[in-house]
């Protein structure tokens, strides 16, 4: 067995458990993993590194769409304006879980990429909000253009 590492298992209330013997099938826990290192134990680990990785990113998700739930497209907005972009995109991502074909959260994705520099993600963003509410109604035109311009997605939408 390889020095200090021993079976590990995740017990009830995200503590670990680690021993020099390995663990009896059976034993309870919220879930029950065996990685006794002897026996193919690295394939076990990287199961158990996948399957949390899996169960920290529906934490996010839920997380997103908790606070999208929680925000209205002006609270967004100040995110983005206040240099907050990171989290409104976090936001948005809740959001757009929840209504995929809205055109306000696409051109606030949109606006909240370009913030953080990822001009190409923008513009994708840009194109996506044009195509569920073309003209982009609910936008001030100047910033629209301005951020059309900005991203060089100008022919994308042009008109609006």
């Amino acid at each position: 067995m390889l020095a200090g590492i021993g079976a590990r298992t995740a017990v009830p209330h995200g503590q670990q458990q680690v021993d020099d013997e390995p663990l009896e099938e059976g034993q309870s826990g919220d879930f029950n993993l065996n990685l006794n290192l002897q026996k193919g134990g690295a394939q076990s680990y990287q199961s158990y590194v996948g399957a949390l990785n899996k169960q920290a990113e529906e934490i996010q998700v839920r997380k997103a769409i908790a606070m999208a739930r929680a925000l209205a497209p002006q609270q967004i907005q100040t995110l983005i304006s206040s240099g907050q972009a990171a989290e409104a995109l976090q936001v948005l991502k809740g959001t757009l879980m929840l209504h995929p074909k809205s055109g306000v959260a696409w051109y606030l994705a949109a606006e909240a990429e370009d913030a953080s520099g990822n001009e190409s993600a923008a513009g994708l963003a840009l194109s996506k909000a044009n195509q569920y509410a073309p003209g982009l109604p609910f936008a001030d035109p100047r910033k629209a253009a301005a951020l059309r311009e900005h991203i060089g997605t100008a022919g994308c939408c042009a008109g609006q």
